[in-house]
């Protein structure tokens, strides 16, 4: 082999020629999207997928706190229909059975709703189901023996 020295731009010698000058490429490249890794083929596509990328983040954060409020919701919900369900079920040993029957007692008593308003006959429904279905009561109140539809 011939010993033949390039000189490079640095001013160092060396045995092989300079390499061609390093071209950065940016695009397409490789984005971290709401779906998971994507290709972006431009500037434009990057913003769009790294914009739908935050909007799912900040989805999924609504989600959670969607959840949280509901699970606070509900527990009140239970706690109102378990308290309620005694009251439900000494009107029903009175011998008041039907939903419409309940529901005058209970307005009568002054016995407000959760929201505050007066009983119907679809709520004082919901309320013993609502209470069956709570873990705190279980099987202690049987909409069977307590109402029967008129």
């Amino acid at each position: 082999m011939s010993g033949r020295n390039y000189v490079g731009r640095s001013g160092i010698e060396g045995r092989h020629p300079p390499a061609t000058p390093f071209t950065h490429i940016e695009f397409p490249k490789w984005v971290d999207g709401p779906d998971g890794r994507e290709i972006a083929n431009n500037a434009e596509e990057e913003r769009q997928i790294l914009d739908c990328a935050r909007s799912h983040r900040m989805q999924q954060a609504r989600d959670i706190g969607r959840t949280r409020a509901n699970a606070v919701q509900a527990a009140r919900a239970d706690a109102f229909a378990t308290e309620i369900a005694s009251v439900i079920a000494a009107i029903a040993a009175e011998g008041t059975t039907s939903l419409r029957g309940i529901a005058d007692a209970l307005n009568t008593r002054g016995i407000r709703s959760a929201r505050g308003r007066r009983w119907g006959p679809a709520q004082v429904f919901r309320a013993v189901r609502r209470a069956e279905n709570a873990v705190a009561t279980g099987a202690a109140l049987g909409r069977s023996e307590l109402i029967t539809r008129r």
